[in-house]
């Protein structure tokens, strides 16, 4: 059998409903390529309320600033006292850090809106679809898998008795009927240590030029 070395999974990194997929089995995509995209509507209402967040604070922030500088002069002065210029010194402190902790909520929900759209991480093709529109996203559930068609190898299953006259390393002919009518020189890259119980064949690899 004939398969690509390298097979990427796809999966979301949310929960989602209302999956759109772009993609169908036999598509050729290229790296970028929108392959799926997840309801944003829930990750974008989060990034509202987190600016909406931000907005507040910084006019707590505001306030807060302005009753700093107003108790420093008095201090200077000796108006007011040390105990009161703390005060507002540790509110002036703690708007500042509700307004770098708002923020980080926001880019923090803007990396989940990013989220939404799933695009292809290399050039390749799409050998198997595993979700359809409107299916459930959760993640770690693979939506699709994409292979590179550049990278082939040929995999054969090899009875008990020859596996011992093709170790790792060894020269072997692959040869393919019609259409192709070719027959390649390859290596062996990859041998099963163990038999497989049900067959008792162990699983060989040998790499295919990119054509």
């Amino acid at each position: 059998t004939v398969r690509s070395r390298r097979s990427i999974r796809i999966s979301p990194r949310l929960m989602g409903t209302r999956l759109e997929v772009n993609a169908a089995q036999g598509d050729v995509v290229a790296k970028g390529d929108v392959l799926a995209r997840i309801d944003d509507r829930e990750v974008t209402a989060r990034v509202e309320a987190a600016r909406a967040q931000v907005a507040q604070v910084e006019a707590r922030l505001s306030q807060a600033a302005a009753a700093y500088r107003r108790y420093t002069e008095l201090f200077e002065k000796n108006s007011a006292t040390k105990e009161q210029l703390e005060a507002v010194t540790g509110d002036y402190e703690m708007a500042k850090a509700a307004v770098e902790g708002a923020k980080a909520a926001v880019r923090e929900a803007e990396v989940f809106v990013g989220f939404t759209t799933i695009t292809a991480p290399q050039d390749g093709v799409v050998a198997e679809k595993l979700a359809e529109p409107g299916d459930l996203a959760l993640p770690g559930r693979p939506i699709l898998v994409l292979q590179d068609p550049t990278d082939l190898r040929l995999e054969a299953d090899v009875r008990e008795y020859l596996i011992t006259h093709i170790p790792v390393g060894a020269k072997v002919q692959l040869v393919f009927g019609a259409p192709l009518d070719k027959t390649l020189e390859s290596t062996v890259e990859e041998r099963a240590p163990e038999a497989d119980p049900a067959t008792r064949t162990f699983l060989v690899k040998a790499p295919l030029p990119s054509d």
